[in-house]
């Protein structure tokens, strides 16, 4: 049997648990990119997210590296788990 997917509030609400056992925010380098933070979310919602356009940072060139600030991605999964918007 297939598992139950993880809303978005409980898939931040992981990724932030992740960071804390890591070391925190400040572990991350100032500057992140997708090798950085997929094993704290997860491939398939970085994907997921990265696709809808819900990342924040950019993606200059589609397929290419993706890049945020530390503070913007630690905010926006604070955010992302408390409530979730989706663009209707």
């Amino acid at each position: 049997m297939a598992p139950v997917p993880k809303s978005p509030v409980e898939r931040a609400h992981e990724a932030l648990a992740v960071l804390e056992r890591r070391g925190g925010a400040r572990a991350l380098p100032a500057v992140l990119t997708s090798g950085d933070v997929k094993p704290l979310m997860g491939r398939t919602w970085f994907h997921e997210v990265l696709r809808r356009g819900e990342l924040p940072g950019v993606q200059v060139v589609a397929y290419g590296v993706w890049r945020c600030e530390r503070e913007t991605f630690v905010e926006w999964l604070r955010e992302a788990s408390h409530e979730w918007h989706t663009a209707a």
